[in-house]
């Protein structure tokens, strides 16, 4: 992240049982020109859209695991699988959200601060 400077706060949030952490990242972009802005922009884009990938790869395989679990019918299975499921499903819902919404900031921060070709290369 060149020219960016960047604060992180990490806070634990959740019960015990589990370990999920709040991850509070905020840039001063200030410092960054709208051509770096945008490219950044760009780049996280992309790593949502893996990011989508890799949960729809989860959801994949976790479908596969409840097909053959139909012939070995584990309770064990039958219990904690579909709530996995909805868990995995709902997250890739949330990320195409965030993704689409945050391709319509990028797109309204490319509208409101046009570069012109070179620019903050």
């Amino acid at each position: 992240m060149s020219g960016c400077d960047y604060d992180m706060l990490v806070s634990p949030h959740g019960c015990a049982a589990t370990d999920n952490w709040t991850y509070l990242i905020t840039f001063n972009t200030k410092t960054m020109k709208p051509r770096e802005q945008l490219t950044l922009m760009d780049k996280i884009i992309r790593e949502l859209d893996d990011l989508k990938k890799s949960q729809t790869s989860l959801l994949k395989k976790l479908t596969q695991v409840e097909a053959e679990n139909i012939n070995l019918g584990s309770d064990l299975l039958n219990d904690a699988l579909p709530t996995i499921h909805e868990e995995i499903d709902n997250s890739v819902q949330k990320v195409t959200e965030l993704i689409d919404k945050f391709k319509d900031h990028r797109n309204e921060f490319e509208r409101d601060n046009p570069v012109t070709e070179g620019e903050g290369q």
